[in-house]
């Protein structure tokens, strides 16, 4: 009875996990890049429309870079949404945040724009929700084997 407050926390963090990826995956639509294009004005650039313009030109490598940092929220949000009782959601998630800041921060160049602001701040707070689910799953596995440990100690007193 006392471990169905901790299911509903677990699912609790892993619905707001689900949503704070699916946050980011339209952070991705803001722009990442910002800068001085031709006729000296400024420009920003979203990392959809940097992958669109650089893949199949010279700057090929940079163009699949963006493509990640779309996909790197998705591949969060899959994992979120359909792992319901293990916890590799939860290492999948911290997983996707690091890689995320990385890409991120190799995308927006010098000048971060507001997406970039946005983004990292998401996957700030996407890691500490999966540290907090990963902490809460393991402190119930450890509560359930002191609750079995304790029944055997009072089958082998009785």
């Amino acid at each position: 009875m006392e471990r169905k407050p901790d299911i509903n926390r677990r699912k609790k963090l892993r619905i707001a996990m689900c949503v704070f990826f699916f946050f980011q995956m339209v952070a991705c639509t803001l722009p990442f890049a910002q800068g001085v294009g031709y006729g000296k004005q400024f420009e920003t650039a979203s990392p959809l429309g940097l992958a669109f313009y650089l893949i199949g030109g010279e700057y090929t490598v940079f163009g699949l870079m963006c493509l990640l940092v779309l996909i790197v929220p998705m591949v969060g949000f899959l994992f979120c949404a359909l792992d319901k009782e293990r916890n590799i959601k939860n290492i999948v998630s911290l997983l996707c945040c690091f890689a995320g800041v990385y890409l991120v921060l190799l995308v927006s160049n010098r000048y971060p724009s507001l997406g970039t602001i946005v983004a990292i701040l998401l996957y700030i707070i996407l890691v500490f929700l999966a540290s907090a689910a990963m902490v809460l799953r393991l402190s119930n596995e450890e509560s359930a084997e002191a609750d079995k440990n304790a029944e055997k100690d009072k089958k082998s007193e009785k």
